[in-house]
C-alpha cells in the first residue's frame, strides 16, 4: 500500500445549513490542561513576554516573498484590481465575519471563551489568518530613518491591545506547531487598514512591513497565489514525518499499548524517519508524546516510546530543535560518546543525529542585522532538528517506591554527572526530576543531554576556545537551577551550579513527598519563595531570581530547621549539603548587611567550600546515608505531591532583550512563568478570511476552508 503523503491533507469547503451545537470536550488536541489552569488572558500575557524581542520586520514585501515563497511561475498579473479590498467593513470583527456563517461550525469571534461548540482541529490547520479590526501590534519606522532611528524605534507596539495580540497570535503559532509536526509556518494579520505575513520557525517570527491593501490589493492576492501553489515542505510541514499505513500500525500497537496514555483520546499513529550514519532510511512508528513543546520558539521538545520497524523493539524516540552554535555537541554525538567511554547510569545510543532536508535548521535569525530591521532584539539562537533513539524509556522519578530508594536514584545520577565530567569532559547543566529516570530493576538514570557543553576534563588541559563561540544565555530548569545562576544571567555555568542542583532536586521531593515536620503553609511558602522565586525587570529585559535559595542557603533559620519524619538518614543528607553550600557561598559572595543577623560575616570560607570543588563530598552523603541499614528507612510516602506544582514555566528559554546596540552581552535562556496554549474555544475563527477575501481565494483556487473545524 502506498502511504499517505501529508499529516495535513487538505480538506475540502462544506457548506451547512447553520451552526452546530455540542457539549464541550476535553480533547487532547484543543483544551490542553495548562490553559485551563491560568485562563487565557493570563496565557496571553505571558506569551507576548515570552516573545518579546523575536518579533523581527518590518521585512520588505518583495524580499519576504523572494526568500520564503519563491515558486517557479511567476505571480499573474491583473488578477485583481489594487483597490480590490477598499470594500471590506471597517466595522467590529463579527462583521468581517458573517459571510462565515455558511461554513460548518461557523460563530463570532470570542476569544474570551473557554468553552466551544466545535473546537478547532489544530492537527489540520493549515493557514492561520488573525483578523483585530482596531488593533496594530507592530509599528513600523519612518521610511527615510538612520540605522540609530531604527534601532531605538519601538517595533513591537506597547499597550494592552497590541500585547494581548501578540499574545494570542504567539498562542495560536505554538498550538499548530505542538499539534502538527512543522519545520515553520505562515500567518496572515488583517486589521481595518493593513495587512502583515509573518513567518516562524523556532528561532524567531519574521514580520514583513504593513500593506495597505484597500490600496495594494494585489500584495495580499499574491501571497495566497504563492501560498496555494507551495510544496507542504514550503508551507512548513516536516516530510520526515506521515501517517502511519495500516500494515505499520498492525505491526506496532500491540507492542506499544503498555506505552500509551490512558484516559485521554489518543492521538494518530504516525511513522517517522530517523537519520542513520549510512544514509539508509530507519522508520518507526509511535503515537502520543509524553511531552510536547509549547512555545513557538526554543527546543519543541518531543520524547515518547517508538515501535522500531527495522528491529521489532521499542525504543525511546527524542525529537528535538537544538542549538546550532560552535561548541555544542549534538546530544545524540554526546550519547555515543557518554557510551564508549563507559559512562555509568546513562541511556544508551541507537541511532539517529540530524534530520537532512528543506528547512530542517531555521533561518529567521538570519536577518538579525538586516538593514531593515527595526526595535530592541533578543539574542536570536540558531537551531537545527535532531532525531534520535535511545534504548531507556524509565519511570519518572515521582514513582520512586520509599526514600531510601529515592537518594539511591539520586546518587545514581550524581555518578553519571561524575563520569561524565572525569572521562568525557561534559557538564550537565541541567539537573532536575525530569531528568533523572527510574529504571524497571529500580536504579537512576541520567537524561537529556542535550544541553551539556564540553568544558575539559578537570586537571587536563581545557578545551581551545572556538571563536564566535560564546553565547551567553543560562541553561536549567528554573526550580532547580542554583541561586547564583538565578541572580547572575551571565555567571559561567560550574560543577557546583549542578551540585546545588541535585540538592534543589532532593529537597523540593522531600518537602513534596515524604513525611516532616513542616505545615502545609510552610510548605506553600518554600516552593513560592524559593523554588519559584522570579521577577522580569523591564529595564534589562532579564528574568532574574535565586535570592530566596541564597537565604535559604545562608540563613536556615529563614524557613527553619527540616526533620523528615522518622528518617534520621536523609534529614542529615540534607542539613550537611545544606551546609556545604552554605559555606560555599560564602566563599564566592560577600553577604548582605541588608540581611537580619549577617553583620560583619566573612566572605571567604576556603576549608569548607573546597567540599564541592568536586563530587566526593555528595557522593560520600550519600554513601553514608545508605550504609544505615533498611530498617532504620521508612517505607511511608506520599501518593501524590503535598503542594500541586504551581503554573511557572520552568524551561530553558525564554527571551532577553539586548539592552542596547553597542554588543553587550544579552541571554534568551531565562525562565517564563508557565503558560496555557491556545484552543479551538479561544480562536474557533481566528484562523477564518473575510467574504472579500474568500472570494479572492476561490479565484485564485486556493480552499477556502484553511481549518477542518
Amino acid at each position: 500500500m502506498t502511504p499517505p503523503t501529508s499529516l495535513n491533507e487538505k480538506p475540502s469547503a462544506q457548506a451547512s445549513s447553520g451552526t452546530q451545537s455540542t457539549p464541550p470536550k476535553n480533547r487532547s488536541n484543543s483544551n490542553p490542561l495548562e490553559a485551563r489552569k491560568v485562563g487565557y488572558k493570563e496565557a496571553r500575557n505571558i506569551m507576548e513576554v515570552e516573545l518579546r524581542g523575536h518579533w523581527v520586520g518590518p521585512m520588505p514585501y518583495n524580499e519576504f516573498m523572494e526568500k520564503f515563497m519563491s515558486t517557479d511561475d511567476p505571480a499573474p498579473v491583473g488578477v485583481v484590481d489594487e483597490n480590490y479590498f477598499a470594500t471590506i467593513p471597517t466595522e467590529p470583527e463579527n462583521k468581517m465575519y458573517l459571510p462565515f456563517k455558511w461554513l460548518n461550525g461557523y460563530r463570532k469571534a470570542d476569544t474570551e471563551k473557554i468553552s466551544d461548540d466545535k473546537p478547532t482541529n489544530f492537527e489540520k490547520l493549515d493557514l492561520y489568518i488573525e483578523v483585530k479590526t482596531n488593533v496594530f501590534p507592530f509599528s513600523d519606522p519612518k521610511p527615510n530613518c538612520s540605522p540609530e532611528e531604527r534601532q531605538k524605534h519601538q517595533f513591537e507596539n506597547r499597550g494592552d491591545l497590541a500585547e494581548d495580540c501578540r499574545g494570542q497570535i504567539g498562542l495560536v503559532m505554538a498550538e499548530i506547531c505542538a499539534r502538527q509536526y512543522r519545520t515553520h509556518s505562515f500567518m496572515v494579520f488583517l486589521n481595518h487598514k493593513e495587512v502583515r505575513f509573518l513567518y516562524n520557525d523556532r528561532s524567531a517570527i519574521v514580520v514583513t512591513e504593513a500593506i495597505d491593501y484597500r490600496t495594494e490589493s494585489k500584495k495580499l492576492a499574491e501571497f495566497f497565489w504563492r501560498y496555494s501553489r507551495m510544496s507542504d515542505a514550503q508551507r512548513g510541514m516536516d516530510t520526515s514525518v506521515r501517517p502511519s499505513t495500516p500494515e505499520e500500525i498492525g505491526k506496532a500497537e500491540t507492542a506499544l499499548a503498555p506505552y500509551l496514555p490512558r484516559g485521554e483520546t489518543p492521538r494518530p499513529y504516525i511513522t517517522l524517519s530517523v537519520p542513520t550514519a549510512d544514509g539508509a532510511e530507519r522508520l518507526v512508528v509511535g503515537r502520543d508524546c509524553m511531552m510536547e513543546p509549547d512555545s513557538v520558539t526554543g527546543r519543541a521538545t518531543r520524547a515518547f516510546p517508538v515501535y522500531d520497524l527495522k528491529t521489532g523493539k521499542i525504543e525511546f524516540l527524542k525529537d528535538t530543535w537544538r542549538v546550532d552554535l560552535p561548541g555544542m555537541d549534538k546530544e545524540s554525538d554526546i550519547l555515543k560518546e557518554l557510551n564508549e567511554k563507559q559512562v555509568r547510569n546513562v541511556p544508551v545510543f541507537v541511532d539517529g543525529g540530524d534530520v537532512l532536508g528543506s528547512r530542517q535548521t531555521t533561518v529567521s535569525h538570519e536577518f538579525e542585522n538586516a538593514s531593515w530591521r527595526a526595535g530592541r532584539l533578543a539574542v536570536l539562537v540558531p537551531r537545527a532538528h535532531n532525531r534520535f533513539l535511545e534504548n531507556f524509556i524509565g519511570k519518572r522519578l515521582s514513582k520512586f517506591t520509599n526514600a531510601r530508594q529515592f537518594l539511591i536514584i539520586v546518587m545514581h545520577a550524581i555518578e553519571a554527572h561524575h563520569d561524565a565530567l572525569y572521562l568525557c569532559g561534559f557538564l550537565h547543566r541541567d539537573i532536575s526530576d525530569n531528568n533523572i529516570m527510574i529504571t524497571n530493576g529500580g536504579r537512576g538514570i541520567l537524561g537529556d543531554w542535550d544541553m551539556a557543553k564540553r568544558v575539559g576534563i578537570p586537571g587536563q588541559k581545557p578545551p581551545d576556545p572556538i571563536p564566535g563561540a560564546r553565547h551567553t544565555y543560562r541553561t536549567g530548569t528554573w526550580y532547580f537551577m542554583s541561586g547564583l545562576l538565578l541572580m547572575n544571567p551571565y555567571k559561567l555555568h560550574t560543577l557546583q551550579d549542578d551540585l546545588e542542583s541535585f540538592f534543589h532536586v532532593i529537597l523540593y521531593y522531600s518537602l513534596q513527598y515524604l513525611p516532616h515536620n513542616k505545615q502545609l503553609d510552610e510548605v506553600q511558602y518554600v516552593i513560592t519563595d524559593i523554588f519559584k522565586q522570579c521577577r522580569y525587570q523591564t529595564f534589562t529585559g532579564l528574568y532574574i531570581g535565586g535570592t530566596g535559595k541564597q537565604s535559604m542557603l545562608l540563613f536556615p533559620t529563614s524557613v527553619g530547621a527540616l526533620t523528615l519524619t522518622d528518617n534520621e538518614p536523609l534529614t542529615e543528607w540534607i542539613l550537611s549539603a545544606q551546609a556545604a553550600l552554605k559555606s560555599f557561598y560564602l566563599y564566592v559572595c560577600t553577604v548582605s548587611d541588608s540581611h537580619p543577623g549577617a553583620g560583619n560575616s566573612p566572605a571567604i570560607f576556603p576549608p569548607d567550600a573546597h567540599k564541592l570543588a568536586d563530587h566526593t563530598y555528595f557522593l560520600h552523603l550519600c554513601a553514608t546515608a545508605l550504609a544505615v541499614p533498611d530498617a532504620a528507612w521508612p517505607d511511608n510516602r506520599n501518593l501524590e505531591m503535598l503542594v500541586p506544582h504551581l503554573p511557572i514555566k520552568t524551561t530553558k528559554r525564554v527571551p532577553v532583550l539586548k539592552r542596547t546596540a553597542d554588543g553587550e552581552p544579552a541571554s534568551d535562556d531565562l525562565p517564563a512563568p508557565k503558560k496555557g496554549r491556545a484552543t479551538g474555544s479561544e480562536l474557533d475563527v481566528a484562523h477564518k478570511p473575510p467574504y472579500i477575501v474568500l472570494q479572492i481565494l476561490v479565484r485564485l483556487g486556493f480552499n477556502p476552508l484553511i481549518s477542518n473545524s
